[in-house]
């Protein structure tokens, strides 16, 4: 069980891990041009993002990944990307549009600094705490959802992959009354699930830690 446990965690964190890491991308490059630019840009991609954070995130996992049966790892991590991008896209917008309205910017442009120049040289270094925040909310989110989707059952078999979620569905598909009178032994519920809090208490505390101390105002910087 221990080490299903942790073949189980290995997976669920390289989904989490890679398919957060896209996403953040895509949320710095549509986030912070919509944030920077304002105008039809910032219209047409905050309506997408509205559209697409408009579903229930696992009610569209689910149907993605029922119409992607048989899933793999890689058909996982992209629906994952492509779906959580807009939260953190939001957070890139707004801190973008702030940034764009402080003097430091604003001299950039007047001595005619490019619109590139001034996001990679001014805007990124001081969103940097923003972009590590929302990063690791993005694994945070998608470690929980992956669990969720393969506890009920759409997902790769536990056989072939063992994670997290499908982990604890095993050892409490008949009811966790019945499997603790069966005699099967608590730490086959309790294994996963202790994994599964630890893990996400470990991403929110680390996303605290990069906030402080990639944030340039701050003391601990």
């Amino acid at each position: 069980m221990l080490e299903r446990t942790l073949w189980g965690l290995h997976y669920s964190i390289q989904t989490a891990f890679v398919a957060g890491l896209g996403a953040t991308l895509v949320a710095i490059v549509l986030g912070t041009w919509a944030g920077f630019r304002g105008g039809w840009a910032d219209a047409v991609l905050m309506r997408i993002a509205d559209l697409v954070t408009g579903f229930p995130v696992l009610v569209l996992m689910i149907a993605a990944f029922v119409w992607l049966r048989p899933i793999t790892v890689w058909k996982a991590t992209l629906v994952f990307a492509l779906a959580m991008w807009p939260f953190a896209a939001r957070v890139f917008r707004s801190r973008a549009a702030a940034l764009g309205a402080e003097e430091f910017v604003q001299a950039a442009q007047a001595l005619g600094a490019s619109d590139l120049r001034i996001v990679v040289r001014h805007v990124l270094p001081n969103a940097a705490g923003a972009v590590a925040v929302a990063a690791t909310s993005l694994v945070g989110q998608i470690v929980l959802v992956e669990s969720t989707a393969e506890f009920f059952g759409f997902g790769v078999a536990s056989i072939r992959r063992p994670t997290l979620g499908n982990l604890i569905a095993e050892a409490t598909r008949g009811g966790l009354a019945d499997t603790i009178s069966t005699g099967l032994g608590w730490w086959t519920w309790a294994a996963p699930m202790v994994a599964l809090v630890l893990l996400l208490a470990c991403v929110n505390l680390i996303g605290d830690g990069l906030d402080a101390a990639l944030n340039p105002r701050s003391r601990r910087a």
